[in-house]
């Protein structure tokens, strides 16, 4: 029998196609209470930085989820160490407009800007999301 290995672009293929299964199972998963804001969405509102995992520098350090947008604010960062090629980055402001929020009990995966990004909550005041390279973590701040 032979081993098949695939493609970076079939493996893009198909972790997109499990992001879309994930949606799905969201959008078919049913409401029950806890959520934040008349539209059954916990993640509307204000949220601040609580910590990370990993390595990862894509952790935005505030942002304002809400109907119809997304702030996101980015602190400076500075060069990465041990990296000759690595600069600072100023901290910038990125504005989104939202084009679906599909929300559930534990779960609300956003859908703008031709992508998606899921927000896992461990309870309704906190939440995270993954990056290939450690996890995100916010509090609410409002």
């Amino acid at each position: 029998m032979t081993r098949m290995s695939l493609s970076p672009t079939h493996f893009r293929f198909i972790s997109k196609l499990t992001s879309l299964a994930a949606a799905v199972l969201a959008l078919s998963t049913p409401m029950v209470g806890g959520c934040k804001g008349e539209s059954g969405n916990q993640l509307i509102g204000s949220w601040k930085f609580a910590s990370l995992t990993g390595t990862t520098t894509n952790c935005f350090a505030s942002a304002v989820f809400k109907d119809d947008a997304i702030v996101l604010n980015y602190p400076e960062r500075p060069p990465l160490p041990n990296n000759p090629y690595s600069t600072a980055v100023p901290g910038r402001t990125v504005n989104m407009v939202v084009d679906r929020y599909m929300p559930s009990p534990s779960l609300v995966v956003v859908m703008a800007n031709g992508d998606h990004v899921n927000y896992k909550f461990t309870d309704k005041d906190h939440m995270f999301f993954e990056t290939p390279w450690g996890n995100c973590y916010y509090q609410r701040a409002d």
